[in-house]
């Protein structure tokens, strides 16, 4: 579910030059229309895009995300490259 909602910000945002503020305005639709489901805030919106981009180039990588957490998912997606580094 993760990946599909990361894949759908994430086409959106480069297709339609979404901002920050349209994500915003998703969770807050989805609070509003569904407030039984949990953990679609903004951050959280982000969060699955990041979690899309991350890994849709890599095929291994593809495949190695089913099998670790989201927690686990979520460190490795926050760990910087040793270019950010320098």
């Amino acid at each position: 579910m993760y990946w599909n909602v990361g894949k759908y910000i994430s086409e959106q945002v480069e297709q339609h030059h979404w901002g920050e503020n349209v994500v915003e305005d998703l969770a807050i639709y989805i609070k509003e229309n569904e407030p039984d489901i949990k953990g679609f805030n903004r951050s959280n919106l982000w969060r699955m895009k990041q979690f899309y981009e991350v890994y849709r180039e890599n095929e291994k990588l593809a495949s190695l995300r089913r099998e670790l957490s989201w927690t686990h998912n979520h460190r490795i997606m926050t760990l910087k490259t040793a270019k950010e580094i320098e």
